[in-house]
């Protein structure tokens, strides 16, 4: 457009021709300082080039003093010498199109001396600096809102390429960045806000941290690093107190190494303190952890008797975390610990490796004291830590630790100092589930695999499908090691495992003080305990209390024990430590086979064997359990109680269906071999089973047109259980049948065998079976039936975790008999007043969670915004935000009672308008926004607050065009 449209003047006739527009802005440069700024101006329509060194292409002089209001557009600074240098106060309304500077003390510095420097400042193209002797872009006392665009800074010489400092109001965005310094950390703030958006940002240092951010809130932008380097330096990224905006370095793909490489670095590789929603991804992190700054096993590092581990160095450090994934990490030669965490809330650890860790005791290639909420080790490799390949401590809080895939801890290296290859220990009032599974723990020095129950805590282990093994020359080595003592409970289930050889125990389970452990070990593969028992059961009392064991023992395939010539390879055993008290063992031990070497001096004492004294009770059931070779004492089943010469008194022994001898028992109940009974007697008893968790079943319903009045024969009955035969029974119901009657029922619900309350479902949803049997008949022969005669039949079902997302909060069966003569009765429910009722039982669900969604609007106009999403009820709804309500359009909108898992939810931008955010409270999820949709998880009984932000933002209605104006004398 030309001067006088732009200014909508008219030219009046014969004037002489006005300037045209459009042509190239003119250039300053060549000065010491391009523009001297003092208070209030305005700069538009020009560029500003070279300056000398130590000059600039703006700075404000004098200096120290206020600047002002500087406003500045349609401009553009480049070349040689400092960009800007402000020294001051004032406010800032600056666009720029470009910012370009080289060879020089400093790139850009805005420098609050005097008072604050506030405002914004905008670089719409790209922010370069490079060959930079001191620091790129230096902000100190600044509360305004900067966006630097593309931004590269190369070749700093010494000190930050990026320094942000007493600026906690300040908002600083990067995009594109690269950082490349020679002397110095690269990108640097303790305080503010900070962006690096981009998927393609980079940051490699020399002598010095490649990220530090302290006090620092991570915008909700994120910051995002394809790479981040560092070398030489005392950390490699810093993260301490940084809010809940995430950090991300990605790599490329699954690329080893293409996250960066952080080497030689004297203290922790990665610090995170207070950090949440951490991501790092293809690093590699080398010789970290070099100078460590507290000696380890002082106070405040791995002191096991009553110090942490805050002071502790090592290659990922975390401390006050949420939500930190490591995926595809090389963390080898760190010189304390690999992973050292302290109350780490949320942590997946995937495809990592960890090897060569620590070079003297007490040092861990993971070592965690409280790691708490959902936490995956998922084909991760632990290999050659000095003391513990995994110790894990938690003394508060609840944990749900999933270790699976192939995930390996393998060969401790310090022998006689060395311990175990995976150590889980709880203590105070911690909760946890463990699920190890499908994983390696194999050739370290003490124990491969040991988890143990302590104080008022209660933990729940499975260990099913892994391969162990162990070394039989190292004094100490054994499989795996559980163990519950004081109040604690130890719920565990092993299964499947292959464990060879072991010096000692293959598979130890110890209660101990007042500690209660309920379980089962089945199908497991045990070849060589040379000096100890493939499987062994002690209770001991070591308290004024009195500890207890439910086990069973079954499917299990033993060889090669040795027991040390004493012990048999299959022991239980009751015993007094330093108290009194009553040690209590109810074992059901079926279908196992122990197969010893044929005259071999080193094989175990017995195949089977009960050890018991001084009032105890061992409770046992054999059944079904095959023997070859030859024990060392030359009996297949042995039973001590008291064991002759331990001068201890006798306790009692209970054989489940124990006749007049204990040959004669062991025989009859399917077992092979011959007894030895050493001391008293064994008495019959009828053994505690193993408590069963909660399970799911569903009986179909059958047809309920049953003909009423004929006799009945050959009574059968229609059962459909799942199919799952470890299951036990946890409710019995019994049916009464009448003849020409429908069956009634007794509705009164039994938890048998079970120490679990119904309510206690673990976090992980469950899904349902498939049915065993469907439509077979379980014939129950009961001859012909008079008229008026009636027959009672007891079945049982058992209540699984519901599946998640609820359908309901009961569970409902029904059972049908059939008889010949073309009888099909439905069993009824007496307390309901229909003719074929089913039961339905009231079980406890995991608590239902709610999300409340808020719209915050600027200006707060009453603007209606539309929303749809996949919650259950709310999948289409407006809000709005008005001052004072005057539709019946709410600010807010709550949906309770909804079920554990991912909801989406998008808004739909009315015109003008934009979403400037959108975040989650209340929850462990602050949620992911991509465009206009927010994706947020929903944990078990949370109450989760989502705001969404939005802005008016219209379109302009003119363009403004500055022209520059030389004005001469």
């Amino acid at each position: 457009a030309s001067i006088a449209a732009i200014t909508g003047i008219t030219v009046p006739p014969f004037s002489n021709a006005i300037p045209s527009t459009g042509g190239s802005r003119p250039v300053l440069g060549n000065s010491f300082v391009g523009v001297r700024i003092q208070a209030n101006n305005t700069l538009s329509g020009f560029d500003i080039g070279n300056t000398p060194f130590g000059g600039a292409g703006i700075a404000n002089l004098p200096q120290n003093v206020s600047f002002g209001a500087l406003t500045i557009s349609d401009m553009a600074i480049g070349g040689a010498g400092r960009a800007i240098l402000l020294l001051g106060d004032g406010t800032l309304d600056v666009t720029l199109d470009s910012v370009n500077s080289s060879a020089d003390a400093n790139g850009l510095g805005f420098l609050g001396t005097t008072g604050v420097i506030d405002g914004k400042f905008t670089v719409t193209g790209a922010t370069t600096i490079d060959d930079t002797d001191n620091i790129g872009i230096n902000i100190f006392n600044s509360s305004a809102t900067y966006d630097f665009g593309n931004t590269s800074i190369t070749n700093v010489g010494v000190n930050q390429a990026v320094n942000i400092t007493s600026s906690p109001s300040g908002s600083f965005t990067f995009d594109a960045l690269t950082i490349t310094t020679d002397n110095g950390p690269g990108l640097f703030a303790n305080g503010g806000a900070v962006n690096v958006t981009g998927s393609a940002n980079t940051v490699n240092a020399t002598n010095g941290p490649a990220v530090s951010l302290t006090n620092t809130t991570i915008g909700t932008s994120g910051i995002t690093f394809r790479s981040v380097s560092a070398i030489n330096a005392a950390n490699g990224i810093v993260l301490n107190n940084t809010g809940s905006g995430s950090f991300s370095v990605t790599g490329v793909g699954v690329t080893a190494g293409s996250g960066g490489t952080i080497q030689n670095i004297s203290g922790s590789g990665v610090n995170l303190i207070s950090a949440q929603n951490v991501s790092l991804a293809n690093m590699n992190l080398t010789n970290t952890a070099q100078s460590p700054a507290v000696a380890t096993g002082s106070a405040t590092c791995d002191d096991e008797d009553s110090g942490t581990n805050t002071g502790c160095n090592a290659a990922v450090y975390m401390h006050n975390t949420t939500n930190t994934t490591l995926v595809g990490l090389i963390i080898n030669d760190s010189n304390q610990h690999g992973l050292n965490g302290n109350n780490v809330n949320g942590l997946t650890v995937q495809n990592t490796t960890v090897d060569n860790i620590g070079d003297g005791s007490l040092e861990n290639g993971l070592a965690f004291i409280n790691l708490l909420g959902s936490v995956v080790f998922s084909n991760l490799d632990v290999n050659g830590s000095a003391t513990r390949n995994a110790l894990i401590e938690n003394n508060t809080g609840t944990a749900n630790i999933t270790v699976n895939n192939g995930s390996s801890f393998n060969n401790t290296t310090l022998g006689a100092l060395g311990e175990d290859g995976f150590h889980f220990v709880a203590s105070g009032n911690a909760n946890a589930t463990l699920t190890i599974e499908e994983s390696n723990f194999i050739q370290n020095d003490a124990a491969q695999l040991k988890v143990h129950a302590e104080e008022n805590s209660i933990v729940t282990v499975t260990i099913d499908d892994n391969a162990i093994e162990g070394d039989p020359n190292e004094v100490g080595n054994s499989g795996i090691d559980l163990a519950v003592r004081d109040s604690a409970q130890l719920n565990y289930v092993v299964t499947n495992n292959t464990l060879q050889p072991i010096r000692i125990h293959g598979i130890n389970l110890f209660a101990f003080g007042g500690g209660s452990a309920n379980g089962r070990i089945n199908g497991n593969t045990i070849d060589e305990t040379n000096q100890g028992s493939a499987i062994r059961v002690v209770a001991e009392v070591t308290t004024s209390s009195n500890p207890s064991i439910i086990t069973e023992i079954n499917n299990n395939i033993i060889s090669n024990s040795g027991g040390g010539g004493l012990l048999g390879a299959l022991h239980l055993e009751a015993r007094t430590g330093a108290s009194t008290g009553v040690a209590n063992i109810q074992a059901t031990v079926d279908n196992n086979s122990v197969a010893l070497n044929a005259g071999s001096s080193d094989n175990a004492g017995a195949h089977y064997e009960i050890y018991n004294s001084d009032g105890h009770t061992v409770c046992a059931n054999f059944t079904n359990n095959a023997a070859s070779g030859t024990a060392s004492f030359g009996d297949t089943f042995y039973i001590g109680n008291p064991v002759s010469g331990s001068g201890l008194g006798a306790g009692t022994v209970q054989l489940q269906g124990f006749t007049s001898n204990v040959q004669t028992t062991w025989t009859n109940n399917g077992n092979a071999g011959t007894t030895f009974n050493e001391g008293t007697n064994p008495v019959a008893g009828i053994c505690s089973a193993v408590a069963a968790m909660p399970s799911t079943i569903e009986l179909a319903q059958a047809d309920d047109s049953a003909p009423a009045g004929e006799s009945l024969a050959a009574l059968t009955t229609l059962v459909e259980p799942l199919d799952d035969s470890r299951q036990s029974m946890a409710e019995s119901h019994q049916r009464t049948v009448d003849s020409g009657q429908s069956v009634a029922q007794d509705d009164s619900f039994t938890t048998k065998d079970s120490q679990l309350p119904i309510h206690n479902f673990s976090s992980k949803p469950a899904g349902l079976a498939s049915p065993l049997r469907v439509g077979e008949t379980i014939p129950v022969n009961i001859g012909d039936m008079e008229a008026g005669q009636s027959v009672t039949i007891i079945y049982r079902a058992t209540i699984n975790p519901p599946p998640t997302p609820l359908s309901n909060d009961q569970v409902c069966n029904q059972g049908t008999v059939t008889a010949a003569g073309g009888i099909n009765v439905l069993t009824d429910d007496p307390d309901l007043g229909g003719g074929a009722d089913p039961t339905c039982t009231v079980v406890d669900v995991p608590t239902a969670g709610s999300l409340t969604l808020v719209k915050e609007a600027e200006p707060a106009d009453g603007t209606d915004f539309a929303f749809n999403s996949n919650i259950l009820g709310g999948n289409n709804f407006t809000l709005d935000d008005e001052p004072s309500q005057t539709d019946t359009i709410s600010q807010s909108i709550t949906f309770t009672h909804i079920s554990v898992g991912s909801y989406v939810i998008t808004e739909t931008l009315p015109g003008d308008w934009v979403l400037t955010g959108a975040t989650c409270t209340g929850g462990s999820d602050s949620g992911s926004l991509s465009g206009e949709t927010l994706t947020v998880s929903l944990g078990e009984g949370e109450d989760v607050v989502c705001t969404f932000t939005n802005g008016f933002n219209p379109a302009p209605d003119s363009s403004f065009i500055y022209l520059p104006f030389i004005v001469k004398d």
